[in-house]
């Protein structure tokens, strides 16, 4: 996981926020970009990807990220991390594959994450829990 902080540029019509550009660290070889809806209170995840590497950057509103590494399970809860995300923030969080994750919305209206993966979708590639679950493998 890690935050990447992105350029804001202002001006008297309004701001833009640069995500993918020639310096961005945003820098896999990305394949598909999506909007993921998710509202008041609701929990999308826990999801896994074994291959894939994903950015999330809030658009709107604001979400409260859960992650934990494959690595770290057996500790349980106290080894999960805790960001929030929100469209005040210039920036955009980076999960390595390998760590499960899941997202609560928590602004009143709904909130949109903007999702750049570097691998197309793929059912087979991505693993799903019960977001009320802390995941655990079996070997």
């Amino acid at each position: 996981m890690k935050i990447i902080n992105l350029p804001l540029i202002e001006n008297d019509d309004g701001s833009l926020v640069k995500i993918l550009y020639e310096k961005s660290e945003v820098t896999a070889n990305i394949r598909e970009i999506y909007l993921n809806n998710v509202f008041f209170k609701k929990t999308k995840g826990w999801i896994f990807h074994k291959k894939a590497n994903i950015y999330l950057c809030v658009v709107k509103g604001e979400v409260d990220i859960s992650l934990i590494k494959k690595e770290e399970l057996p500790k349980g809860h106290k080894a999960v991390e805790q960001i929030k995300l929100n469209d005040n923030k210039k920036n955009a969080l980076f999960i390595k594959n390998n760590t499960w994750f899941k997202f609560t919305g928590i602004s009143k209206d709904d909130s949109t994450v903007l999702v750049l993966s570097d691998l197309s979708h793929d059912q087979n590639e991505r693993l799903k829990c019960h977001h009320n679950s802390l995941p655990f493998f079996e070997s």
